[in-house]
Formats: C-alpha cells, sequence, structure tokens
C-alpha cells in the first residue's frame, strides 16, 4: 500500500483522476459541490465505465450557489440511463441547524481490482481539479488494506445519509429556479434569508417514488434487494444466501407470514431463477453466484405504483 500527500503544484487532481478512470471498472465520488466544468472532465470516463458494465457511485452536495442544475440534470439522464449507476444528491439544509454535505473523495478501482483513494480539497469543479491550490492524499492499494478499506468505508457512510435524494423533475425545476434567484442576488441578501421561502418549498417536496410495501413473494425479493443496495453501494451483486436473509427480514416486517419458513429458501431460489426467464426481468444474473436487481428492477415500486 501507498500513501502520497500532493499539493496541486504537485499534482493537480484532474489529470490524476483522468489517468486513473481512463482504465476503471468502478468510480466512486463524493464531492461538495459539481459544476459542467468539472463534469466536462469526469463524465466521458464515467461514460466508459457504465458502457463496460462498471459501476459508478456518485453523491454531491446542492447549495444553489455553486452546484449549478444543468450539472445535476446530466447526472440524472446518467442515472436513468445506466443500471449501474448510483447518484444521490445531498441538498442544502439552509435555515436549519443540519451539518451541510462537504467532503472530497474520489475511488477507482482498475480491472486487477487495485484501488486508488484521492481524498482532500478537491471538489468536481474546473477550479478544484486543475486551477485552486489545493492538497490531497493518494492511497494506493487493494480493498483488504486499511487505509483503502477505511475509504471505501467512509464513502458508504456518506452513502447512507438519509438527507440523501435521488434528482426527480420537480425537485430540479425548484432548485434551478433557486439557483437563479440566489445569483441574482447579493451574498449578503441570501444570507439574510431572502430566499429562506424557496428553501422550504424544496425541502418540503415529496419525492415523486415515494416508498412502497411489498405484497407478494416476488415484491419481497425485489424491495429486499433495493434494502441492500441502500445498505452498500459497493456490491457487484448478492450471493443467494444475503438474499434469503433479506427477504425473510422484509416479509416478517410485512407481515407476509404465511410462508412455510423450512422451505423458504427452495421457494425464494425458485422464484429467483423464474424471474430471470421473464422478458423484462426485475432481477439480473451476475455471475454463477450473485444476482443484482435489472434497470426495471431499481425503479420498481410494487405493482400497485406502476
Amino acid at each position: 500500500m501507498g500513501i502520497e500527500v500532493a499539493a496541486s503544484t504537485q499534482k493537480a487532481v484532474g489529470p490524476l483522476l483522468s489517468g486513473l478512470l481512463d482504465g476503471a471498472t468502478k468510480f466512486q465520488m463524493a464531492s461538495a459541490y459539481v459544476t459542467q466544468s468539472g463534469l466536462d472532465t469526469l463524465e466521458p470516463f464515467v461514460e466508459r465505465i457504465l458502457e463496460r458494465d462498471g459501476e459508478v457511485h456518485i453523491l454531491h452536495g446542492a447549495d444553489c450557489q455553486v452546484t449549478d442544475p444543468a450539472s445535476i440534470k446530466r447526472l440524472a439522464n446518467l442515472n436513468l440511463s445506466h443500471e449501474r449507476m448510483f447518484y444521490r444528491v445531498r441538498p442544502s439544509l439552509y435555515g436549519s441547524s443540519g451539518a451541510i454535505f462537504h467532503p472530497k473523495m474520489y475511488i477507482c478501482r482498475n480491472s486487477s481490482g487495485c484501488y486508488t483513494s484521492v481524498v482532500g480539497s478537491s471538489n468536481a469543479t474546473r477550479s478544484g481539479l486543475y486551477e485552486n491550490i489545493e492538497v490531497n492524499v493518494v492511497i494506493n492499494g487493494i480493498e483488504c488494506d486499511s487505509a483503502i478499506s477505511q475509504s471505501l468505508g467512509a464513502f458508504n457512510a456518506l452513502a447512507n445519509d438519509t438527507n440523501l435524494i435521488e434528482p426527480w423533475s420537480e425537485w430540479v425545476a425548484k432548485y434551478e429556479e433557486l439557483y437563479r434567484q440566489s445569483h441574482a442576488l447579493s451574498p449578503d441578501s441570501v444570507r439574510d434569508g431572502q430566499l429562506t421561502s424557496l428553501f422550504d418549498e424544496l425541502q418540503n417536496l415529496t419525492p415523486q417514488t415515494p416508498l412502497w410495501v411489498p405484497s407478494t413473494q416476488r415484491e419481497c425479493i425485489v424491495y429486499a434487494l433495493q434494502s441492500l443496495d441502500r445498505i452498500s453501494t459497493s456490491s457487484d451483486g448478492w450471493t443467494l444466501t444475503e438474499i434469503y436473509a433479506e427477504t425473510r427480514k422484509v416479509a416478517r416486517m410485512y407481515g407476509l407470514t404465511n410462508y412455510k419458513w423450512d422451505t423458504f429458501t427452495n421457494s425464494i431460489r425458485g422464484r429467483i431463477y423464474s424471474e430471470l426467464d421473464r422478458q423484462e426481468s426485475l432481477l439480473s444474473k451476475v455471475d454463477n453466484a450473485t444476482y443484482a436487481l435489472s434497470l426495471v428492477g431499481r425503479k420498481y415500486r410494487g405493482s400497485n405504483n406502476p
């Protein structure tokens, strides 16, 4: 394992990430701010990773001053188009006591299973990646190395923030209005609370895809996999044993207790195999031992919420 502390006067993050992403099979990013100029560097690599069935997980803050709506739209479109992309936004909690989302972390895994974790001060903006004077710690190693393991654990903790949202059209439109008005006002006016009502409207919006209640064994399996994906964004798939355990938990949680628990695993396994044979399956087979949600399955919200 190698650890290096690098100032941007020695090694800017932009060129470093470009080199790492060129052959990456997985990319995880958490940034306080994202701008179009920053995405111009990252997005082509992200698209290539996804096109070769790699995995991308992007988290960022939305403060209405730096993160622009166009960047959110670009990333939301990628998220809709690719099954193996996980994209979430942490809205600003303006006017409340909540902490702001302020990490700067980039983790790349290559085809050999080696990781590089970059943690420091660089946001996913043109300035942060190329122009500002920044300092970052660059860690190279494998997953079991302590610093890499801690980096992955820290990212997963960020991904489990209950304030993260998957942007939808109404939210993006309201954020765009807030962004436009905040840039038309002076910084002092923004601090004085002239945009408080707009912030409140944004924070009080209800997602178009609310939580849903499974009512069949098939839906329990899909709900279980959605729950597993929320718990950890690092998995390339889930084993039958993991799916059995989580599905049993879901079935009990929602009172679906009319199953014979002694034959439960056989029943779930049969249901998974039959689901894979459907034309628009909610599941996909990763390899001989692991399964995941298909793009349709990721968006599924139950038979009562088409």
